[in-house]
């Protein structure tokens, strides 16, 4: 698993610094990677090792997130063009549509997975929180963020931070909190 937070990232734009990154993976002699987010709660080990057993080289996966991103991407060393993957309509409800072109531009297929719900805003979270379990380990720590606004706008990528957050939840890392 490789993990970049933003600090480590290089280039202007988030097209840029995924790009980088990506191209980073494949210098190191893997030929497909996974890309996921950390803000989709709703995704799980079967979707990503499907996903995984669906890339080849004639063939991308992507799954679609209900604001019109995606929460996935499974793609194969072949179908990667650093230059047009940086310049994807990153963060916007057309990247799925911009995704699309890539492939066809890529003459490889491309393998929809179902859709999920990504967290981009406050309400969002909200709405998670309310389907938790009371016993939930993240009930209380989302519902003390949620409660306290000069808490819940923080630095999330602080060293301290991850640490309490891994420590608290026993989570790989801490979520992209928009303030």
């Amino acid at each position: 698993m490789y993990t970049a937070y933003s600090t480590q990232q290089q280039g202007k734009t988030f097209g840029e610094r995924l790009s980088n990154e990506t191209q980073k993976i494949f210098d190191k002699g893997y030929e497909k990677i996974i890309i996921i987010g950390n803000d989709s709660p709703d995704l799980n080990s079967k979707t990503i090792i499907d996903a995984a057993n669906s890339c080849t080289d004639s063939k991308t996966v992507l799954g679609p997130s209900t604001d019109g991103g995606v929460y996935l991407i499974a793609l194969h060393i072949n179908n990667f063009n650093p230059a047009l993957f940086a310049q994807l309509d990153w963060e916007s409800e057309n990247l799925q549509q911009s995704f699309q072109t890539y492939i066809t531009q890529q003459a490889v297929d491309l393998r929809w997975l179902h859709t999920l719900q990504d967290l981009d805003s406050e309400a969002q979270v909200k709405a998670i929180v309310d389907t938790l379990a009371a016993t939930h380990v993240l009930k209380s720590f989302l519902i003390a963020l949620l409660e306290t606004k000069s808490f819940f706008c923080f630095h999330y990528n602080s060293p301290y931070f991850q640490y309490t957050y891994q420590q608290l939840t026993k989570l790989r890392g801490p979520p992209y909190i928009i303030c």
